[in-house]
């Protein structure tokens, strides 16, 4: 199993997997329609199922046939393991390289039980007579480096008959913003879970190079979506978005772009929106043949009003009535920002080949096709030129020509013009001021003039007691408005400040550059950290209740939707970059139509009500609020309903099934706490019924004027989705990390049957969770308080609960 799964999840670190399921996947239309499957009745037995780690076998076998003399691009690695050890441990030396699964150039197939080592995707070289040896070693079951395998050779360069792979283009601002899907995933990531995309490197077909990135759908509706790799840009930097596509009819999806925190729609192929569409990808053709397309960022911005010249995220998804059918898929290959590149600069756009033989030359040529092939005359080695003087040139085509004579296939870059000059920037201010004493590890910068700033050129280095930290906009730590020209760096969410002196010298360096394109510029100041000024202690921590005896936990960790889901008219997906009740994830459902169901499944699966009677879950909504929310279960095959959110008077289906209330709640855009007795209020209304068997519970909008009253687009969030029974001798707690200037180093907390508890200034954990036992029946009261690293203690957090 570990040997499959890391086909897929080549990154090291552990495997954790939430469900193991028998299944028929098939989506035959006579299957999904019911109308053909098992026949009723069928039944089978599964026995002896047992997961065991079996005794790890190393040994290691080259499939690739290597003569004494020969020049290999390509090279086949089988594990003889009988599966027993993860691919992810094994690492592959070769003259002074070291390369692991994730490493460009290895890859894994679990079928086969086989690495795959491109030696010119790796960036190797060989000259003619060099002795090459490489080397396989596994790390053991005891965490020592063992020998699996060594396989030696004597480079002859007549022995490459493999020409080299196209040359990477980069531009005088840094690597090119392009994704061929030739090595990995480039970053793109699945939304929406088991109804999002599904994302695989396709080998079967591909606009150009050997692969392209396949997105399938798994299950009727959904938002079938999937997320760009990519970090926030300017587009007046990358003003272009080009992309080839292949496509076939009944595939719905549009272009969607986040800037500034709100969504727009560029159409696609889907004629539905929920958000405010600004914009069409022309000619777009869906007849399953591959395609160009081009998108002008630079006008959805200029003359299209979006809030921001940065967007944040780019995706491609269904909204509006979500109507894209099970198992279809589409390709993408080639995904491109354009950049704007300065004319006359030299070295605006620059290559590099790579090859086992080495790269003997380059041939290039400019022109507005995007399919030219130059010609096989070497212009020599130099690998950078400026912009052509012909104005229609558009495109880049180079090609590499490898020391065993042969020429490569080309790459083909798309380019666009800096039609205008804009201003330099300057630092307008920085805080702390140079020579100041400050209480925390901030900085604020301001620029001047406020919008001028190349959000790809800022980056600030940070020594302190001689260890530098470098950090750049999309770090945790750092945020830049391009709007009023502000970076602020907050040094507790960098983990690094946490081990600096209480008092210590700060040196600061400021690179940042225009969107002009000239070199950047640098500020450097010195300023003095003192802790001791920082008088504030730290909130109290947001505090949520993990009980012993509970049936499931859903708190939406390591891209786990447990077994919530979509319901109906929303996107439900995981929000790691939302502040989150406790941990990073979140589940956040979307409301796509202003009258409709907007409805999340809590737990999609059913459950006994009398073993499991409480229902827990921390909730946020947005500080504009209007969501108007019940929750709904089919218990004992009858619906019942229990008011949650808004207003519900209105709402008269299922009326005289509403059996009770969750309680207040708040729409503030703060995090609060639910948590009821679901067997209490069925029993108030069925007080002979014994048994209660819900088949899920999920939301359900309602309004205070109209059947369904939630705004278009709006948002609400849950976290740490609970089922459980009071019946126990234990009780976790985690809680959430507080804000603080100085950071958290540490926690007092106290468990007694007292309300007004606050605990000692003695740190008893730098964890934030702790299991307590040995509890009896009662109420009970969780006291938790924080201290920063300036010493500073805050005030409790506090959770109420009974045993029993």
């Amino acid at each position: 199993m570990l040997h499959r799964l890391r086909t897929f999840y080549p990154a090291g670190g552990s495997l954790v997997i939430d469900r193991l399921y028998v299944a028929n996947l098939r989506s035959a239309p006579e299957l999904v329609g019911g109308l053909a499957a098992n026949a009723r009745g069928a039944s089978y037995t599964v026995e002896d199922v047992s997961f065991n780690k079996p005794a790890a076998k190393i040994r290691a076998q080259l499939v690739t046939a290597v003569p004494a003399n020969a020049c290999p691009t390509q090279l086949s690695i089988r594990l003889d393991d009988g599966g027993t050890t993860d691919p992810a441990r094994r690492r592959f030396d070769l003259k002074g390289a070291t390369l692991r699964l994730g490493s460009p150039g290895l890859a894994w197939d679990g079928a086969s039980r086989q690495f795959a080592l491109d030696l010119s995707c790796a960036g190797l070289s060989f000259v003619e007579g060099e002795r090459a040896t490489l080397t396989c070693t596994a790390t053991a079951s005891d965490g020592k480096p063992r020998r699996a395998g060594q396989w030696s050779w004597t480079v002859a360069l007549k022995g490459d008959p493999v020409p080299p792979p196209p040359p990477r283009v980069s531009t005088c601002f840094g690597s090119s913003r392009t994704a061929t899907f030739e090595r990995d995933l480039e970053g793109w990531q699945n939304v929406g879970g088991q109804q999002g995309a599904s994302l695989w490197r396709d080998s079967s077909t591909a606009a150009e190079g050997a692969f392209s990135l396949r997105l399938y759908h798994r299950e009727l509706a959904g938002p079938f979506a999937a997320q760009a790799g990519l970090k926030p840009f300017d587009v007046r930097r990358y003003p272009l978005l080009c992309f080839d596509y292949r496509i076939a009819g009944g595939v719905e999806l549009n272009l969607f772009l986040e800037s500034a925190g709100s969504l727009r729609e560029v159409r696609f192929t889907d004629d539905n929106a929920t958000w405010p569409v600004v914009g069409a990808i022309p000619n777009v053709q869906t007849d399953g043949q591959w395609h160009r397309a081009e998108v002008d960022l630079g006008a959805l911005v200029r003359v299209r009003g979006l809030p921001s010249p940065v967007i944040d995220r780019i995706l491609f998804g269904d909204a509006g009535i979500m109507n894209c059918l099970q198992d279809v898929s589409w390709h993408l290959d080639n995904f491109q920002l354009v950049p704007a590149l300065p004319a006359g600069r030299a070295g605006a756009l620059q290559w590099s080949g790579a090859d086992v033989s080495g790269i003997a030359g380059y041939s290039w040529s400019f022109d507005n096709s995007p399919t030219t092939t130059p010609d096989e005359t070497s212009e020599g080695a130099g690998a950078s030129a400026p912009l052509p003087a012909d104005p229609a040139a558009a495109y880049l085509h180079v090609r590499a020509l490898d020391r065993a004579g042969n020429w490569g296939p080309p790459a083909h870059f798309r380019f666009a013009r800096s039609t205008e000059a804009p201003p330099e920037p300057a630092v307008a201010a920085v805080s702390p001021a140079a020579d100041a004493e400050f209480g925390a590890p901030r900085i604020s910068v301001a620029f001047k003039p406020a919008d001028a700033v190349d959000l790809d050129s800022l980056s600030l280095k940070v020594t302190a007691g001689g260890k530098p930290l470098l950090v750049r906009p999309g770090d945790a730590s750092v945020r830049f408005d391009p709007a009023t020209g502000k970076l602020d760096w907050d040094g507790s969410r960098s983990g690094a400040t946490a081990s600096w002196p209480a008092q210590t010298a700060v040196e600061c360096t400021l690179t940042f550059g225009g969107l002009g394109g000239g070199e950047p510029k640098q500020h450097t100041w010195k300023w003095k950290l003192n802790r001791a000024l920082d008088k504030q202690g730290p909130p109290a921590p947001y505090v949520s209740y993990i009980p012993a005896n509970r049936l499931c936990r859903y708190n939406f960790e390591r891209s786990s939707f447990g077994d919530s889901a979509l319901r109906r008219a929303a996107w439900v997906i995981l929000d790691d970059p939302a502040p989150a009740a406790t941990g990073t994830g979140t589940l956040r459902s979307l409301n796509l139509e202003a009258n409709d169901f907007f409805s999340t499944y809590l737990r999609k699966l059913s459950f006994r009500v009398d073993q499991f009677p409480r229902v827990a879950f921390d909730y946020r909504f947005e500080p504009s609020g209007g969501c108007n929310l019940i929750l709904v279960s089919l218990v004992n095959g009858d619906m019942q309903v229990v008011d949650f959110a808004g207003q519900n008077a209105s709402y008269n289906v299922f009326r005289e099934n509403r059996i009770g209330t969750v309680g207040q709640t708040l729409q503030n855009g703060k995090w609060h706490h639910v948590d009821f007795s679901f067997e209490n209020l069925l029993k108030k209304r069925y007080p002979e019924t014994s048994r209660f068997l819900a088949k899920y519970l999920g939301t359900w909008a309602t309004g205070a004027r109209t059947t369904y009253d939630t705004p278009q687009g709006v948002s609400h969030w849950l976290d740490n989705i609970t089922f459980y029974s009071p019946k126990s001798d234990a009780a976790g707690f985690e809680w959430q990390l507080p804000a603080d200037d100085n950071g958290v180093v540490g926690y007092s907390y106290v468990l007694d049957q007292k309300a007004d508890t606050v605990p000692p200034t003695k740190v008893t954990t730098r964890d934030a969770r702790c299991t307590l036992k040995g509890l009896k029946p009662g109420k009970w009261f969780f006291h938790v308080r924080a201290v920063d690293g300036a010493g500073n203690w805050g005030e409790p957090g506090q959770w109420e609960f009974e045993l029993g």
